[in-house]
């Protein structure tokens, strides 16, 4: 079993959410029955022995969604 919980943060309306961005750590999200995982629950799963690794956002989805909420598009090479 993979032991390792991968997070993206994400500033929504000035607060820091932590999404889940793999298989195990939606697992979490999903018994915690959240969307996002708290503080706690990351805690907890530290405790029972899961690393938790943050991973960035790939720079054109954020790009991408940033355009499209400007209602503007970009084709990327």
């Amino acid at each position: 079993m993979n032991k390792v919980i991968s997070v993206t943060p994400k500033n929504v309306y000035g607060e820091t959410k932590i999404y889940p961005a793999n298989e195990q750590a939606q697992a979490l999200a999903d018994i915690a029955g959240t969307k996002t995982l708290t503080h706690r629950t990351l805690r907890i799963a530290k405790e029972m022995g899961f690393e938790i690794v943050q991973v960035t956002p790939d720079l054109t989805e954020v790009l991408g969604g940033l355009l499209s909420d400007a209602g503007l598009t970009k084709e990327w090479n």
